[in-house]
């Protein structure tokens, strides 16, 4: 870390985090099935600029008594960082109903004040209302199959 640049440690790489989290991490995004949503009618967001839920990861470095404890310290930081990503995700899709569940996968970007930034990203679970829908749903209402 440089003297100058004072903040949170930089990790580039998931292999240089302690193996509980490493663990945690991997587990995580290799468990995400964005079909099963699908399936239900729902998506994950995309992010259209940026990655408004991002935890770099110098904050999910230090040490773990388990895997279960790497995992906790990731919704802990999803959701201090949720509280000010999600605003920009309901702008992007206004009419959507968001879900407290994300999609966690691998995101780095470069700032021109902090440079090089790695970690991970926390896409939500949401519902779009599907116009083709809505225009059928007068004819099936309260109607039994």
């Amino acid at each position: 870390m440089s003297l100058f640049n004072k903040g949170e440690k930089k990790i580039y790489h998931v292999d240089h985090l302690p193996e509980e989290m490493k663990i945690a991490i991997k587990t995580i995004i290799d468990s995400t099935l964005p079909e099963v949503a699908k399936s239900y009618g729902l998506n994950y967001a995309y992010p259209r600029v940026g990655e408004p839920i991002f935890i770099p990861f110098g904050r999910l470095d230090g040490k773990f008594k388990d895997t279960q404890k790497a995992y906790s310290k990731i919704l802990e930081e999803v959701e201090k960082a949720k509280e000010i990503g999600i605003s920009k995700y309901q702008e992007w899709y206004a009419k959507a109903k968001f879900y407290d569940h994300y999609r966690i996968t691998f995101y780095s970007t470069v700032d021109k004040n902090k440079g090089m930034m790695i970690g991970i990203g926390a896409n939500p679970l949401l519902a779009i209302p599907d116009e083709r829908i809505l225009k059928i749903s007068q004819y099936i209402e309260g109607k039994k199959f």
